[in-house]
């Protein structure tokens, strides 16, 4: 057993005594002006759905039980009518604005600010035993003032192209933002996190998405056995952004570039009228920022928490020669910029089915074409300014003590860290959260208290690379794997449509009944005969047949993959999670 884990760090202001007590102990919103009423609804949706879940679950996990009070009983109509009466779209929406004033990247100054304001805002709306727990974990960040670039170099080092390694700001400003240009700027810069510091000039090769599949076609179609320096040009999709560089490094790759091609992120078309703020889609310039850690939580102390009083078991040096931090540089592109590579490049034409969505043809290199003129491309240049360094990263948590079975966890997440504003991802979730927190110690005050002890999480460092809530998963691993019943985790309330769940099978039933009992609030479903956002969640997406033995009745429900704050939980201590959505069925 780890130490400190059966007192959950009772020797710090920081820790979790409380629980362990068996006694009753993207842009900031207002750049969208001002919150829809279609959004308020949907994020009230997303709160009505996860209180059932925790109804459901609080008491015995099985329906329309009696859920005891403390004083007297309720029933679980009687719990939802208390819930639903007491959620706020405005809170909601105050609660957004909040978080959202400025980039708050994981161990920055802004980051450790927003999660301060959220243990505030927890202790105001109720919830008991509300902290912060600090780890210290190595993060990656480019140069704020120095943007990564991509270069087209002709003869003598003429320069044919070059990116700017920003993103341009597309949203509306209004008179009453507080964001300065330094955020502004901040918000542009282009980059992923973990690449390795440095400069590669070579050849370009384009890999497809990256996948071993996919270079083993290249060696076998197009005698390509290994990269040898040159420069990987990969699409965004199929697989984890890492786990492509990974592929490319061990064949050899000098750097990586990672594109999003408008097959995938421009359905309407590239054209900048088709593309935000005009549409949802990414427009030109647009980047995925992201992660290529290939491990998830803090590199330098695999298995252990990242605390003070713990070893670094690994150096840097160790994880990047273990493959778990990359040796080369990567950069992220949009089409507008690796249109400039891609129409340039020579070669043999690429198969059909590797395509994308940009009006040229596709080349697999190396290289690029020789029309034998002036400005004939020669090389490609990747410059990427990145910094590795050990930050604090803070996680809150907050508690609503159980009345019966106070060691029994009913456990909710989010994180709140972004790669720039997290509008969408992921303060939509926080705002969530938060409101449901509130809702439930508003119950409280009127006299109900659960039967088991709700566990509030706002995971920091998510965006690395899940590590707040790994190294958590961690540190607690004997103590959650005794008291921890569930883990809801809601990241991002992206759309209003439809419902979108991932769990696991023993929980399909409980998810069906908790979304027939929350009332559809999209007027143009209800129209449809749709009452209640199971009707339109079983519409949209049917059983796909995955399960033989399930009810007809029951929606196409996937298995939780990785990707966000649930999968320690689930894949470290098998511990059932259910991570939720809402997404446009036009998506795909």
């Amino acid at each position: 057993m780890l130490r400190g884990q059966n007192s959950l760090r009772s020797d710090q202001k920081s820790d979790l005594t409380g629980l362990t007590d068996s006694k009753i102990n993207s842009r900031p919103w207002y750049h969208f002006s001002s919150m829809s009423i279609m959004h308020k609804c949907l994020l009230i949706m997303a709160v009505c759905f996860a209180s059932l879940m925790v109804v459901a679950i609080v008491g015995d996990g099985k329906e329309h039980i009696e859920l005891p009070n403390v004083t007297s009983g309720f029933t679980e109509d009687d719990i939802r009518k208390l819930l639903f009466s007491s959620f706020e779209s405005n809170k909601m929406a105050e609660t957004l604005r909040m978080v959202t004033q400025q980039p708050h990247q994981a161990g920055t100054e802004e980051n450790r600010v927003v999660g301060q304001k959220l243990a505030e805002l927890w202790r105001q709306n109720g919830l008991e035993k509300v902290r912060l727990m600090e780890y210290d974990v190595l993060l990656s960040y480019p140069n704020w003032t120095n943007p990564n670039k991509v270069t087209v170099l002709g003869d003598d080092g003429k320069v044919l192209f070059q990116s700017t390694g920003l993103s341009p700001d597309l949203t509306p400003k209004n008179d009453d933002s507080s964001s300065s240009q330094g955020d502004s700027y901040r918000a542009a810069i282009q980059w992923l996190a973990y690449s390795a510091n440095g400069t590669t000039e070579s050849e370009p090769v384009y890999c497809h998405y990256g996948q071993p599949k996919d270079f083993e076609r290249l060696e076998k179609e197009f005698g390509i056995s290994s990269l040898h320096g040159k420069i990987a040009i990969i699409r965004y999709g199929l697989d984890y952004r890492g786990d492509k560089v990974k592929h490319a490094a061990a064949r050899g790759a000098g750097a990586v570039i990672i594109f999003s091609d408008p097959a995938e992120v421009a359905g309407q078309g590239p054209e900048a009228d088709k593309t935000f703020p005009h549409s949802t889609w990414l427009p030109s310039h647009g980047v995925q920022r992201g992660s290529v850690m290939a491990m998830k939580g803090d590199p330098l102390t695999p298995l252990l928490p990242a605390r003070r009083d713990f070893p670094k078991e690994r150096t840097i040096q160790q994880a990047k020669k273990d493959h778990y931090l990359p040796n080369i540089p990567v950069l992220p592109l949009g089409y507008a910029d690796v249109i400039q590579i891609l129409e340039r490049m020579g070669g043999p034409q690429v198969p059909e089915d590797w395509r994308g969505g940009l009006n040229i043809t596709y080349r697999i290199g190396p290289g690029f074409k020789q029309n034998g003129n002036k400005n004939d491309a020669k090389k490609l240049r990747v410059d990427v300014h990145s910094t590795l360094e050990i930050k604090k990263i803070q996680n809150l948590i907050g508690i609503i003590h159980g009345s019966e079975e106070p060691d029994s966890w009913v456990m909710l997440g989010n994180h709140y860290d972004a790669w720039v504003y997290g509008a969408l991802d992921p303060n939509s979730g926080t705002a969530v959260l938060a409101e449901v927190g509130r809702a439930f110690a508003q119950a409280v005050k009127r006299g109900w208290r659960p039967k088991r002890t709700l566990v509030f999480c706002n995971w920091d460092g998510e965006e690395h690379g899940l590590i707040g809530s790994t190294e958590f998963v961690q540190e607690f691993a004997q103590v959650l794997q005794d008291r921890a019943i569930i883990y809801l985790n809601v990241d991002t309330i992206a759309s209003n449509q439809s419902l979108i769940v991932k769990t696991i099978p023993s929980l399909f039933s409980a998810v069906v009944s908790a979304a027939k009992k929350v009332p559809n609030p999209v007027e143009s479903e209800r129209a449809k005969g749709r009452q209640t956002i199971y009707d339109t969640w079983k519409a949209y997406y049917p059983q796909k047949g995955n399960f033989t033995w399930l009810s007809p009745d029951v929606p196409d429900i996937d298995l939780p993959g990785g990707g966000t704050d649930h999968m320690s939980f689930l894949n470290f201590l098998g511990i059932p999670v259910v991570d939720f959505t809402y997404r446009n069925v036009s998506w795909g």
